[in-house]
């Protein structure tokens, strides 16, 4: 098929940010968090919306996790498009190591003001912020709160479970608004299929495909690339993980000792969810719980106790499908026949 990019649903996310960006209009400055796992569509999202409000002004920067110790790697990126007659003599000639994240952020904050002088709303925008700079990020903090009156906007984009600098915004009095961005529906995975040039699924097909992915936009397209028309829309069919996300599974299932893989092949076999007994009469590992141990610590399953039992659950059902589909054929049919299961 033709792939183009598309984007589906979010109006509720889009609203908020469109009632945040009209406060920083009326002089009442704001920080935005969008949150949510890798790939769940935060950068989509802010596009989509800077892409609807042309008349802003947007500094923009993305962290890498690479150069998360480059000092002042993030606040260079945010003035990199601003004319140079309108920086400060640090941010002009980009700030040295050692420099003062104080005196950059005092920089940093002349240079928003500048942008507002004809009345432009002005965007900052950290894309990745969890992995900005220390050093930066003390900057950002500084600016953050030393904003009054200002025409600014504040998002930052965050990964969950990210502890990170911007809570030290929280603390100092400049509450931020939060958007925790989950998977799409089932509606929106038809709809996201027919945006970028996939197949019309039909509902059943539609709500198969978001079950297997959590709906998460990454994982969905990947599949819309990877899969024949045929074996999305037949229901019958079991689907795999993308070839990415399976490559990554697998390397980590590689990295576990035989029994704790057999345990993990086992779970694979009984389905999403198991009892931890029925998973280790399979398996048979000498030290079950050392081998559990270990599954777990590589996060590809977790426990679940259960007023009726100690189950076992895979991180997700991708994690799954990648172990499942990697059996070859006679041992998965032996492993069926032994836990009396089909294949």
């Amino acid at each position: 098929m033709a792939w183009v990019d598309g984007f589906v649903g979010r109006a509720g996310e889009l609203a908020a940010m469109t009632d945040e960006l009209g406060r920083a209009r009326a002089g009442l400055p704001g920080v935005l968090l969008v949150t949510g796992p890798a790939g769940i569509g935060k950068t989509s999202l802010v596009h989509r919306f800077l892409d609807d409000e042309p008349d802003v002004r947007v500094l923009r920067a993305v962290g890498e996790e690479s150069e998360a110790t480059l000092p002042f790697g993030v606040a260079g990126q945010l003035v990199a498009d601003v004319r140079a007659e309108a920086l400060g003599p640090l941010l002009a000639a980009g700030p040295p190591a050692d420099a003062d994240p104080l005196a950059v952020g005092a920089e940093l904050l002349a240079v928003l003001g500048a942008l507002q002088a004809d009345g432009a709303v002005v965007v900052v925008v950290v894309d990745d912020a969890q992995w900005a700079d220390d050093r930066a990020a003390q900057a950002l903090v500084f600016v953050v709160r030393r904003l009054r009156r200002d025409q600014v906007l504040v998002v930052l984009g965050v990964r969950d479970g990210e502890p990170g600098w911007w809570d030290r915004v929280q603390a100092q009095g400049r509450p931020a608004r939060r958007l925790g961005l989950g998977g799409l529906d089932a509606d929106e995975v038809v709809a996201l299929s027919d945006s970028v040039g996939g197949p019309a699924l039909t509902p059943a097909a539609g709500r198969r495909l978001q079950e297997h992915t959590d709906g998460h936009p990454l994982h969905v397209r990947a599949l819309l690339r990877e899969l024949p028309a045929e074996a999305l829309l037949d229901t019958g069919r079991v689907l795999p993980a993308p070839r990415s996300l399976a490559a990554l599974v697998l390397v980590r299932v590689a990295a576990l000792s035989p029994p704790a893989q057999d345990l993990l092949v086992a779970a694979a076999v009984l389905g999403f969810r198991c009892a931890l007994p029925d998973a280790v009469a399979l398996a048979a590992p000498p030290d079950p719980l050392a081998a559990l141990d270990e599954a777990v610590r590589a996060g590809l399953l977790v426990e679940d106790f259960t007023g009726t039992g100690h189950d076992l659950a895979f991180s997700h059902q991708l994690v799954r499908a990648a172990v499942y589909a990697d059996l070859p054929p006679a041992r998965r049919h032996a492993l069926h026949r032994a836990g009396g299961r089909s294949a």
